[in-house]
């Protein structure tokens, strides 16, 4: 079990770091369980760190004093002590930035962002960007994906869309990585945001049963309680479900209770209030169906969570005090009640109560999951309340029994003790009405004067009332329109500092392609024309690869703004193949890389033959980075039916560097991490290059066995189009490609006759032939040779019959 393995964890480290003398070893354990305890146990985790912190200075470590510093201030923020957290963080991130310690710069910024969050969303804002900047420059994934977290967190009030994008690219990352954790903690912030923002009951509820199955998966009781305890808010208050919230509430305080490491007892807390909250809204349903007994019963058992919640508070939230008092005391409002039970009912609740001891044992023992043993306390809790409404409570009972005083007759004098005065005074009965109607009648006077000067006063008083209502009224009015434009304004402003923040990234982006792709062929080609023997065909390629890849940073920043043009024709993808090897065959060449070309010539496409041309180019600029000398590239394609439309897959695989699967999604993103085989952004034009044309790409590798992209492209009927139609040359120019002086064209001349004399298929002949050239020839002989071999092995007839012409041309 992970709290169990927490335990031991920490145990272990413990005993080592008192069996560790080593000062460097010390601060690095120390630090270790800091870090563990952080959101456990803040208190021992600031003291680890203040030791860690203490013998990193006198050991002179600078990055074991970052992250020191780092636990220090996460320790900090967990125990609700931010201005303590903020200067230990911004010590860490100006040491980390001295030393060049780009993860603890990354950490220590997305630390502040964190604890910037819920008050100065400003601060929050421009923390975030730096970190995300500087994890993009440092190729930090994870580092990358708490910023994205962090700025979900940030748009959460004003724009939840956007919150919901920066979560998933979180997610993405996390999941790529691995991070089981974060992964179920971004899960818990998706359904929040669908269920606080955007009311969406089902969406909310799939991504907490996501996090819980994360959660049972890792044994994670933090994860399973957090995500058990929003399921049970979410049927309480979207559904108004309070059986399906009891439930989930339930396992949440099973969980709760049973694990110390949630000692600051938030968990806990919750799920109590959600079921004393439940318990309350059964009471007021009961009571308007005019169900008075049910309703009472309902209201007890209110009563005695609510007690249950204030004994937590007494505690602190100390889970394993409250614990042991709670096994100490019974309930108030059933202590007098339980004893009375009868009998049946009394052993029953007793072994519910061995039947939970039971499952705690199994799940300590790993022979259940903690979510089962969580499921089963749910139900005999449930089952022990279900048997405890039926009781009343002794103290109601004893109040039925004694009335009132008011209630009680009062008590009458004997008529013996009553005794009447000698020889009595009769009054005048008439002068005692005229002096009571006198009165009266003044009373009368005196009451209605009264009257209507209260109404009077009343009636001014309304007055003015209504006048300053009506001053209120216009003045919350403008001071609503005021809220209203200030809160459109921050929203422009927000809306601002992303663009500013996306523009800042993508010139740091930019700066980095220019420096480590567009530099390296330039110097390669300035290295090559220095040269006594450059070779200008290679200077052509070179040039073109260096090209290609300035329009590539061309064409996807432009997507951006509107989609690919296509120009769109009838071709043979053999064809266009064979144009992209032929373009980087001198660089294929001084790599020893041997391509294969093993497409079909009769599969033809419907297709931007440039574009596709391209999207070779670009597959085989990746083989040649990590493709080792001796290697091999090869070129495969099949037909296939896909809804309604023919298409051609093809594949271009080399046997060169693998990819991890857990980064094979990551292959045509714009940052992939360095073991995705990052090209730039070449694999990002190919994916939108094939998508333009309604296809598809994917990445296969398994280890050692290198890479296979596999794209799709939109297949031409055969019949609708003349075969020579389809294979026109995108580049036929050869005097472009070639220069022979004259006395080129003389060492080649001698051979003309011949090549003329001989058929086209007559390949053999030809190969023989083309062998009588010297191998020590010049470069632009030894180019002609290449193309004229390239003309003869891909059956390129119109290049062969160009060649010969270029040669045979006069000087």
């Amino acid at each position: 079990m992970s709290a169990q393995k927490d335990d031991q964890g920490i145990i272990s480290l413990q005993q080592s770091l008192a069996q560790t003398e080593d000062h460097s070893g010390r601060v690095s354990l120390m630090n270790e369980l800091s870090s563990l305890l952080a959101a456990i146990d803040p208190k021992s985790a600031i003291q680890y760190a203040k030791d860690a912190l203490r013998l990193a200075q006198i050991t002179e470590d600078q990055q074991a004093e970052v992250n020191s510093l780092l636990n220090l201030g996460k320790a900090y923020y967990y125990a609700k002590n931010t201005a303590e957290a903020t200067p230990y963080l911004k010590k860490g991130l100006d040491l980390s930035r001295r030393i060049s310690y780009k993860i603890g710069e990354v950490d220590c910024l997305n630390a502040l962002a964190r604890v910037n969050l819920s008050s100065e969303w400003r601060e929050a804002y421009r923390y975030i960007v730096q970190a995300r900047d500087a994890a993009v420059q440092a190729k930090y994934q994870l580092g990358i994906a708490e910023s994205y977290q962090h700025l979900g967190s940030w748009f959460l009030e004003e724009s939840p869309e956007e919150a919901l994008k920066k979560f998933k690219k979180a997610l993405d990352i996390y999941e790529a990585e691995n991070n089981q954790a974060a992964i179920g903690q971004v899960l818990n912030q998706l359904g929040d945001v669908y269920r606080v923002k955007l009311k969406n009951e089902q969406e909310a509820l799939g991504h907490y049963l996501k996090a819980l199955s994360v959660g049972e998966a890792r044994n994670d009781e933090r994860l399973m309680t957090e995500s058990l305890n929003e399921m049970g808010i979410l049927y309480q208050n979207l559904s108004n479900d309070y059986n399906s919230a009891l439930r989930y509430y339930f396992q949440a305080y099973g969980i709760a209770l049973d694990y110390d490491f949630l000692n600051n007892g938030d968990y806990l807390s919750q799920s109590i209030q959600g079921i004393k909250d439940c318990y309350a809204s059964l009471a007021r349903l009961y009571a308007r169906n005019n169900d008075r007994d049910r309703a009472d019963e309902y209201d007890r058992l209110y009563r005695s969570y609510n007690q249950m919640l204030s004994n937590l508070e007494d505690t602190q939230r100390n889970v394993a005090t409250f614990r042991k008092k709670r096994q100490n005391e019974s309930e108030r409002i059933y202590t007098s009640s339980n004893s009375s039970l009868p009998k049946d009912k009394n052993e029953k609740i007793n072994k519910l109560d061995q039947a939970n001891e039971a499952l705690n044992r199994l799940a300590k023992e790993e022979k259940i999951s903690i979510l089962k043993e969580a499921e089963g306390k749910a139900r005999n809790y449930r089952e022990q309340d279900a048997i405890k409404l039926d009781l009343k409570a002794k103290d109601e009972e004893a109040a039925s029994l004694n009335p009132p005083l008011e209630t009680l007759p009062n008590k009458k004098v004997p008529a013996e003790d009553q005794t009447e005065p000698d020889n009595p005074v009769r009054p005048n009965p008439f002068l005692w009405m005229g002096i009571l109607g006198f009165a009266a009648l003044i009373a009368l006077v005196y009451a209605y004067a009264a009257t209507q000067q209260k109404k009077q006063l009343v009636n001014a008083q309304k007055t003015r009332l209504d006048s300053v209502q009506e001053r209120a009224n216009r003045q919350e009015i403008v001071l609503r329109e005021q809220e209203d434009h200030i809160n459109r304004k921050e929203v422009e402003l927000a809306e601002t500092y992303v663009k500013l923040d996306d523009a800042r990234l993508e010139n740091t982006f930019l700066t980095q392609m220019i420096d480590e792709e567009i530099k390296p062929p330039i110097e390669s080609l300035l290295k090559e024309l220095e040269s006594e023997t450059a070779d200008p065909l290679f200077i052509k390629q070179a040039s073109q690869h260096a090209l290609n890849t300035i329009i590539n940073i061309v064409d996807v920043q432009n997507a951006h703004e509107s989609p690919i043009k296509l120009q769109m024709g009838h071709y043979a993808v053999h064809h266009i193949a064979n144009q992209a090897i032929s373009q980087y065959r001198l660089l294929l060449e001084r790599q020893d890389i041997r391509v294969e070309n093993r497409i079909d010539p009769s599969y033809l496409t419907l297709c931007d033959a440039e574009l596709v041309k391209r999207v070779f180019l670009n597959l085989l600029d990746n083989s040649i980075r990590y493709t080792p000398a001796g290697g091999k590239v090869t070129f495969d394609a099949w037909q296939m039916g896909k809804k309604n439309q023919d298409f051609i897959k093809i594949s271009v695989s080399d046997n060169g560097l693998s990819i991890p699967t857990n980064t094979l999604n990551l292959v045509f993103d714009k940052f992939s991490p360095e073991e995705a085989r990052p090209s730039g952004l070449g694999l990002v034009f190919v994916k939108l290059a094939i998508e333009a044309h309604q296809g598809q790409v994917e990445a296969i590798s398994s280890p050692d066995q290198g890479i296979s992209f596999i794209f799709t492209l939109p297949e031409a009927p055969f019949e609708s189009t003349q075969l020579e139609d389809t294979l026109p040359d995108i580049e036929t120019d050869v005097n472009a490609l070639l220069l022979l002086n004259s006395e080129d064209k003389d060492m080649i001349r001698p051979l003309l006759p011949e090549f003329r004399r001989l058929e086209f298929f007559e390949t053999s002949a030809l190969k023989s032939l083309l062998h009588q050239i010297d191998a020590n020839a010049n470069a632009n002989v030894r180019a002609w040779k290449r193309e004229m071999e390239d003309a003869i092995y891909n059956l390129k007839e119109n290049r062969f019959k160009q060649l010969i012409d270029l040669a045979d041309e006069e000087a």
